[in-house]
């Protein structure tokens, strides 16, 4: 067999100096929002269980849903 050469690469450890092509930025924005979206699911299920437990938890479900996060999320959704 033929020698191997081990050449010595250069290493770039400063991450501001690399440029992501659009296609990298694209995707690792997809995962957030599927992840944020997972997270605003269950959120949303956990408010369904409440309102559905009993009349107080409705109530409770509802002053949880005049909030501005609870309003956010079902923008984002």
């Amino acid at each position: 067999m033929g020698k191997t050469v081990k050449k010595q690469r250069p290493v770039n450890l400063d991450l501001s100096t690399i440029r992501f092509p659009v296609t990298a930025i694209s995707s690792i924005l997809h995962r957030v929002s599927g992840v944020i979206t997972l997270v605003a699911i269950g959120i949303l299920l956990w408010l369904l269980g409440l309102s559905l437990s009993s009349p107080e938890g409705f109530q409770h479900a509802a002053s949880i849903m005049d909030g501005f996060f609870a309003k956010f999320i079902m923008w984002g959704i």
